[in-house]
């Protein structure tokens, strides 16, 4: 029922418009208006906005369109005297026209909504997190970013004698990344840690769910120190790859 009134009363509307518009008489025309200020209260009501609908019959159809007919009376205007068409008008007004309407039925086109794996895409393919290669079978390198921020940690077997063969996780110390450019300098851990310099490219042709669809390249320095506290640092170009992505975790 309400789509039925809907559609008489937005019809309604859309004559008393056009009628405002082609009538040569004011009264006629403020009379138009009047409907459609009436016709557009009921459409207020039918949508559930009572306030707006009382609003508009008694601003809009009440006081103002009082104040119109009075002026009107008040000049004592006539009819309009018609005359020659203005060639511009006439020649702009059609194609005008068209293009609103071709405007107005675009705009109601519904755009498709980006679905939770396209935003999973894009998420992999703008975000550097995740797991990477390190210098021995094993081994790897986290990288995180969260609110902007980059933290991460090694995970590595021990040189030492201390800790030979077990698994260290070392944390990040310092860390940045600018744009492709990825910095990191560990905790000291059993007089050991790391500094890396380089940048984070792309593989071109792979995935995210791809080994090395990102590879950190760069200089990696390892930093040792003896009993004497001495560092013995040692330096290597190296290139870590990153880990296959699981897409389908949330």
């Amino acid at each position: 029922m309400d789509i039925v009134l809907f559609l008489i009363f937005a019809t309604i509307a859309v004559v008393a418009a056009i009628n405002v518009v082609v009538q040569t008489h004011p009264i006629s025309s403020a009379v138009s208006l009047i409907g459609v200020m009436g016709s557009l209260a009921i459409l207020y009501l039918l949508l559930g906005a009572e306030f707006i609908a009382a609003a508009q019959v008694i601003v809009y159809a009440g006081a103002v369109m009082v104040l119109f007919v009075f002026v009107i009376m008040l000049l004592n205007a006539g009819a309009e005297v018609k005359r020659g068409r203005s060639f511009m008008a006439s020649l702009l007004g059609a194609p005008v026209v068209i293009a609103l309407l071709a405007l107005a039925v675009a705009s109601q086109q519904p755009s498709a909504p980006a679905t939770p794996n396209a935003e999973k895409d894009n998420a992999s393919i703008n975000d550097p997190s995740g797991m990477y290669s390190f210098l021995r079978e094993g081994e790897f390198v986290q990288l995180t970013i969260d609110e902007g921020k980059l933290s991460g940690y090694i995970s590595r077997y021990g040189d030492s004698e201390s800790d030979k063969g077990t698994f260290i996780d070392q944390f990040f110390d310092k860390a940045s990344l600018d744009g492709d450019r990825l910095s990191f300098a560990t905790k000291t851990v059993h007089g050991t840690w790391y500094g890396f310099t380089g940048v984070i490219t792309k593989t071109p042709g792979k995935q995210p769910t791809e080994e090395g669809y990102r590879v950190i390249k760069g200089k990696l320095i390892q930093h040792v120190s003896d009993a004497s506290n001495a560092d013995k640092p040692r330096q290597r170009e190296v290139e870590f790859k990153s880990f296959p992505q699981d897409l389908s975790k949330p």
